[in-house]
């Protein structure tokens, strides 16, 4: 199965510890910068370079399981999906000037 690319949501992003206490106009200009994808089991999501959010399923990096909301990258090296997976992402600049200074590190 390959990635569909749809932007992700405030909606979804608010339920994610990271930005659930962010008001809604940083969640709606966070979320046009995040890139909704989907996987399928056993896919490999790049977290080196990207910045990657759990939406939905599960997956393995870093030596640890990843789980909705749990956040990987940029520097996260390769995870490996165990089941079909939803996933917000973006690349490492992206992240840097848009979710980094909302959130903190």
């Amino acid at each position: 199965m390959s990635p569909r690319h749809d932007p992700a949501t405030a909606a979804e992003l608010s339920r994610i510890g990271l930005f659930g206490s962010l008001p809604g106009a940083v969640l709606g200009r966070i979320a046009g910068e995040l890139a909704r994808e989907e996987h399928g089991p056993g896919e490999a999501i790049d977290a080196e370079e990207r910045f990657v959010v759990l939406l939905r399923g599960m997956a393995n990096g870093g030596g640890r399981m990843l789980r909705p909301g749990d956040t990987a990258g940029p520097g996260g090296g390769s995870l490996r999906t165990i089941t079909p997976v939803t996933v917000a992402t973006c690349d490492r600049a992206t992240y840097e000037q848009h979710v980094l200074p909302q959130v903190g590190s």
